[in-house]
């Protein structure tokens, strides 16, 4: 199956997993269900709430700032799917922050849980004219053409941006990385393969990354396109409640949380995990002791490299070979890597179309062709980058 466009993404999703559960999350009256005909039902009531709150919003930004949750999804691949740019912010940041993206990033509208809110009343004193309530779409009309001239099947460029994204950058300002459709779509085939490979045709995920981090958002649209169900879990402290709740087979976390977890095992209460098989974990080397003792208690743990400006493609270290635990393995298929001077450098189509409103930072990233990621890497013998 190849899936290369967000119009095909919702006719397999209707037509192929329609009555199949796609999300699972709880509410205040206990563990909801949404099937895949749900899913795309309100993904097109929140087009139509937005074309009328937003008019002729094609190729407008449009931001959000919530916690994890389903109404999320519909909100992200809703304002794609409606030819908009999605502008997911980190919920998490500095109000100072905050402004900086909102005004930064020219969004027309910011859809809103009211969390955030909640602890800094100036969002809705500065930006009370751009809030819209994130649940707002869901009394809106499901009969909506996604295939209809002027929607997404009416921009036959598939450079367009759809999505821009911040970056957690170290130094200074984050960065705003605009993405094509065909950059999303670019890494997907080696996505589904890897994710096959281990886990089987259909497991069931439980969903923590956020929604607005290049790992969440590339998760959601990898594990739809293989009509799988997603474990919503919106909290660090409702982590261990929900994996009771809503058993699942694969969880893709960061660091931190490997090693809670690691510590669990440890203590003799691998119980807590309940019945996870497979975690994916990135954005730092996996300590060999901690790959053995996940390995040993029947929990296969994969590592990857990837980047913002990549839609997250970049490599993976499926190895049980605990030698091989400090690599980030080999690059996937749909990217190639060079190393200039020690620094890690990729080729892909799925590389992004820029940095917003910054020219210079993206000439010097994006050299004839080639992203210059500011990391360092070797190949060790065997071709695992280091």
């Amino acid at each position: 199956m190849v899936i290369s466009t967000f119009v095909e993404w919702m006719h397999v999703m209707e037509t192929q997993y329609g009555p199949k559960t796609a999300f699972r999350y709880r509410e205040h009256t206990g563990l909801r269900e949404v099937t895949y005909t749900r899913y795309t039902a309100d993904i097109r009531r929140y087009i139509n709430y937005l074309e009328k709150k937003v008019p002729n919003v094609q190729g407008k930004h449009v931001g959000i700032l919530a916690r994890n949750s389903y109404q999320y999804a519909v909100c992200l691949f809703g304002t794609i799917a409606a030819g908009a740019v999605a502008v997911p912010l980190n919920v998490e940041e500095s109000w100072d922050n905050i402004q900086y993206e909102i005004e930064f990033s020219d969004i027309c509208c910011l859809f809103h849980d009211g969390e955030y809110q909640q602890k800094e009343w100036k969002l809705s004193e500065k930006y009370h004219h751009l809030l819209q309530d994130i649940e707002a779409f869901e009394n809106a009309d499901a009969e909506f053409d996604t295939e209809r001239e002027g929607g997404p099947a009416g921009f036959p460029d598939r450079e367009r941006p759809v999505l821009l994204l911040f970056t957690s950058g170290t130094t200074g300002r984050s960065k705003g990385v605009l993405l094509s459709e065909k950059n999303c779509f670019a890494p997907m085939s080696y996505f589904l393969k890897v994710v096959q490979a281990n886990n089987g045709s259909e497991p069931r995920v439980f969903f923590m990354i956020p929604m607005y981090h290049i790992s969440g958002l590339s998760g959601i649209l990898t594990w739809t396109c293989l009509g799988c169900c997603l474990n919503l879990c919106n909290s660090m402290k409702h982590v261990y409640r929900d994996l009771a709740a809503m058993p699942s087979d694969h969880v893709s976390v960061v660091p931190m949380v490997l090693k809670m977890w690691y510590k669990d095992i440890c203590r003799g209460k691998k119980e807590r995990l309940g019945e996870l098989k497979f975690i994916t974990c990135g954005g730092a080397a996996v300590d060999a002791e901690i790959f053995k003792t996940f390995q040993q208690a029947g929990i296969q743990v994969q590592q990857g490299y990837g980047l913002t400006e990549v839609f997250g493609g970049g490599s993976t270290n499926s190895s049980p070979d605990p030698s091989k635990s400090a690599s980030v393995g080999k690059p996937s298929p749909t990217c190639q890597f060079k190393f200039d001077d020690g620094e890690i450098c990729i080729k892909s189509d799925s590389i992004m179309l820029g940095y917003y409103h910054d020219p210079e930072a993206t000439a010097a990233a994006i050299r004839d062709g080639w992203l210059y990621t500011g990391d360092l890497g070797y190949f060790d013998e065997d071709g695992f980058c280091i």
